[in-house]
């Protein structure tokens, strides 16, 4: 398991980069939860957060977007 003050600086140098797009495991790993746990969030199945974490699929860019929203309004990002 990280050491909080590593996650710390990982999200301030994640958040700080205005032009850098979040990934989908970016996302999720700001919120320190699972695939399950983030799947069961956002009501998508597993396998699909497993997919676009591994690349073998690619989340639409409106999705991603979406979720980073609904993560944000939420205040777990």
């Amino acid at each position: 398991m990280m050491n909080t003050d590593i996650m710390k600086d990982n999200v301030e140098n994640i958040i700080s980069e205005d032009t850098q797009v979040l990934t989908i495991k970016q996302l999720r790993t700001l919120c320190s939860m699972t695939q399950q746990e983030f799947a069961d969030f956002l009501q998508i199945p597993k396998r699909t957060i497993g997919n676009w974490e591994t690349g073998t699929r690619k989340a639409p860019d409106y999705v991603r977007r979406l979720i980073e929203y609904m993560l944000r309004n939420e205040g777990l990002i």
